[in-house]
């Protein structure tokens, strides 16, 4: 099937005509890229907005912008559009200490005590190659992104903590320990970080939109973040040092760069011109096993599994919650796929994930094209809507029209039953999200009562309970602060949150009114914890007359909201099986 599938991509691109220049956006090559194209422009109408570039055997299927960078200015995503690369900025880390090894200035089996002065009898076995492959025992962070860390700081603090586990034992990914490299990089070559990546790594290359400072952007090509629909900014508007970012950052990620500059380094590392092919060697073998299973491990800064053909994949992925980009060659068959996007609810990771199944011979889902119709006609259909059985209702109205966006409808559940007909959830999902909702009642009501373990157990963490424990107690200080005394908790319900995961909503009861807690869940573990106004719902877009759906790039999930006129101005609203009525 695989071989199919690359012979059918090979007969595509034999075919195609010279390069179709869209000169505000990008290249589209040939019949596959077209393919690619109707599916993201598909997905730009219910909100993505990002840069993509896929190629094969050297040549450039697709190369486009989708969406707006800023939509307050109205500047559209391009191939220039330079975004915040995330922890894709490790394998720059791994490929200066590999280009430093080359020269015979450091051994990636040097113990790290050749380069910190004073380290602790538990971490004087972590050598560089623990640090590169994520097996030294370092917890993750010592703080924010964007919190004030000098590098001696950082050194410090890493230091002074308490290991996992003995170096060599297991994977924890640690942002850490690639910040450790990065002052090891400095150390080492005499230079800042940035300025040897530049010097070695990024001009040799032909990279000029690449780095933390030192690159020169417009500022209309820096993408904006939004987290849903608040603008965030550019990483360039938050807290830095002079010369870069603090040092939680540094190192493991946070550098800028565009499709077109990684397209750009893929070349140079294809061609052995900037790291020698003994050194890439090193760096893609499959050292450390990421998952028990060992369906992916970590090299040097990639990681390496099979991709949906079945042969080799070498890929990073990375993002802070708002932005977020991959980075997938696969070797054997000289493909790339290279996405960014900078918006929390359609990153490009997974967009990215979808595409290479098609690129494969996979068919993804294809969403249907939106159609836009008056705000005017979409308000008329808002109201709230009740279940039938008083399963619930449904809160129906007009959804934010973002800037390039056709207007939509946004609505937000009430009750359990409610979220599960939004979520168009299923026997079996409803049965994972009521054992969810049980173990996190019981987690957080142990806490109240002193017990943090179960806490810990829900969101899957290696920190001590202790650690745990005195934030939990910190942030229950905070709210009893501003609301009163803490009263009940009262479980909305579960449902799809951001990148298609489940979402439970909590609303906390105090004496002085009540706060909405939301829980994001990976799996079984919840990743992140917000307080917000009320839950956030979902904007369903129109696909034609009276009917409006919302598509998940995860899962490729479509949801149809259908809306029916009744005899006295009565309304229906369908969604799947479910019926809800406005009176």
């Amino acid at each position: 099937m695989f071989k199919r599938a690359v012979l059918l991509v090979a007969l595509l691109l034999a075919a195609a005509p010279a390069f179709a220049a869209q000169p505000s956006r990008g290249i589209v090559t040939g019949p596959l890229g077209t393919k690619i194209d109707t599916y993201l422009t598909r997905l730009e109408g219910f909100g993505f907005a990002g840069s993509l570039l896929v190629a094969k055997d050297g040549q450039i299927v697709l190369h486009k912008g989708y969406g707006l960078a800023d939509r307050e200015k109205g500047v559209p995503f391009t191939p220039e559009t330079a975004f915040d690369i995330g922890s894709i900025t490790k394998q720059f880390t791994a490929a200066a200490i590999l280009k430093l090894e080359s020269e015979g200035k450091l051994k990636v089996t040097d113990p790290i005590g050749k380069y910190f002065d004073g380290v602790p009898e538990d971490k004087a076995g972590i050598t560089l190659h623990h640090l590169l492959t994520h097996s030294a025992g370092l917890q993750d962070v010592f703080g924010d992104d964007y919190e004030e860390m000098p590098r001696d700081r950082l050194v410090q603090a890493a230091l002074a903590s308490q290991l996992l586990w003995p170096p060599g034992t297991r994977y924890r990914y640690s942002n850490a320990g690639y910040s450790l490299l990065a002052t090891i990089v400095e150390k080492v070559s005499g230079q800042p970080y940035e300025n040897y990546l530049r010097d070695q790594l990024f001009r040799p290359a032909g990279m000029e939109k690449t780095g933390y400072r030192l690159a020169s952007w417009k500022p209309e090509e820096l993408a904006h973040g939004y987290r849903g629909d608040e603008p965030w900014g550019t990483p360039l508007d938050h807290a830095w040092a002079p010369d870069g970012p603090w040092w939680n950052l540094r190192g493991n990620g946070g550098i800028l760069s565009t499709t077109g500059d990684l397209y750009k380094w893929h070349q140079a590392l294809e061609k052995g011109s900037v790291l020698s092919k003994e050194a890439q060697a090193k760096a893609y073998t499959p050292h450390v096993p990421e998952d028990p299973e060992g369906r992916s491990h970590y090299g040097y800064g990639w990681a390496i599994d099979k991709g949906p053909g079945g042969t080799r994949r070498i890929a990073h992925n990375g993002g802070n919650g708002i932005f977020a980009a991959d980075f997938q060659r696969y070797p054997d068959d000289h493909l790339v796929i290279i996405t960014g996007s900078a918006q929390s609810d359609f990153m490009s990771i997974l967009v990215a994930a979808h595409l290479s199944r098609m690129l494969f011979g996979q068919e993804p889902s294809m969403p249907p094209a939106v159609v836009p119709q008056e705000a005017a006609a979409l308000a008329r259909l808002a109201g709230t809507y009740e279940l039938a059985g008083g399963g619930g209702r449904l809160v129906v109205s007009p959804g934010p029209a973002r800037p390039g966006q056709a207007a939509g409808l946004r609505i937000v559940p009430e009750g359990k039953e409610a979220f599960a007909a939004l979520a168009g959830a299923a026997a079996a999902d409803r049965e994972r999200h009521a054992a969810l909702e049980q173990r996190l009642v019981h987690a957080l009501e142990a806490s109240r009562a002193g017990d943090y373990k179960p806490l810990c157990e829900v969101y899957g963490t290696d920190e001590p309970v202790e650690k745990v424990a005195a934030d939990t107690r910190k942030e229950w200080a905070s709210l009893e602060q501003e609301h009163g005394h803490f009263q009940k908790l009262e479980v909305l319900g579960t449902g799809p949150g951001s990148a298609g995961r489940a979402i439970t909503w909590v609303r906390l009861h105090f004496e002085r009114g009540t706060q909405v807690a939301s829980y994001l869940w990976e799996g079984p573990a919840v990743i992140v914890v917000r307080f917000v106004p009320a839950p956030a719902g979902t904007v369903f877009l129109p696909v034609g007359p009276r009917e409006l759906a919302a598509f998940d790039p995860r899962t490729g999930k479509l949801a149809r909201a259908v809306f029916e006129a009744g005899e006295g101005g009565a309304m229906t609203l369908k969604i799947g099986e479910v019926q809800a009525k406005r009176g």
